[in-house]
């Protein structure tokens, strides 16, 4: 069962940072003119990033372990 809450909660976790992503691209993109492509760039290499982290917390059993 803790398995479970634990996939529900990174499914929540990544959606809202989605959200977050989009809001963040389309104001760079609109507010402050930053190209398309710049944006697209250094958001996939991010989203690579903080999702291998996740998945390293998600499947470690040292993390959370006292």
């Amino acid at each position: 069962m803790q398995k479970v809450s634990r996939i529900v909660m990174l499914v929540i976790f990544a959606a809202t940072a989605a959200l977050a992503a989009l809001w963040l691209a389309d104001f760079a993109h609109y507010d402050l003119g930053i190209s398309r492509h710049a944006v697209r760039s250094d958001a996939l290499l991010s989203a690579a990033g903080i999702s291998g982290i996740l998945i390293l917390l998600l499947y470690s059993d040292r993390f959370g372990k006292k």
